[in-house]
């Protein structure tokens, strides 16, 4: 503070390299303020690509009993059918296209990289009659829905 007071007080000492000086830490100073800026606005993105967690598909009549369908794009396992019996003893499985594991009927993961079973999401029938898979919602591994 007290070399600026002098600076304004006696403009000779104003040499070369105390300007250079000063306008470095000057655009040093701004620089900061910029980076401080942008570092605060990045927390707060300005939109989301993400989709929303509740998806509609089709009415339960587009799922055959027995079927495995995969919706990628939206990362959801539509599975319909029954569990196993004794005649049906083996639960038939299904290879996950994201990263290679592969799942029997009930989610359990048995062969891959997934370290747990898959997540169960909540899924009901909407009013107009199609299937709302909330991706937000977990419930247990015992959950079916009962259509």
């Amino acid at each position: 503070m007290l070399g600026a007071k002098r600076l304004i007080e006696d403009s000779r000492a104003m040499t070369r390299r105390s300007f250079l000086a000063l306008v470095g830490w000057g655009g040093f100073a701004i620089a900061s303020a910029i980076a401080l800026f942008q570092s605060v606005r990045f927390i707060f993105p300005n939109a989301t690509y993400e989709t929303p967690a509740a998806v509609k598909y089709g009415p339960p009549s587009d799922f055959a009993v027995g079927s495995t369908t995969v919706f990628i794009s939206d990362r959801v396992v539509i599975e319909t059918g029954h569990a196993a019996t004794r005649q049906n003893p083996a639960l038939p499985g299904f290879k996950c296209p994201c990263h290679g594991s592969r799942y029997f009927r009930d989610s359990i993961n048995f062969f891959g990289p997934a370290p747990r079973p898959m997540d169960h999401i909540h899924v009901e029938v909407a009013p107009d009659g199609k299937l709302l898979v909330d991706r937000g919602s977990f419930v247990d591994l015992k959950f079916r829905l009962k259509v």
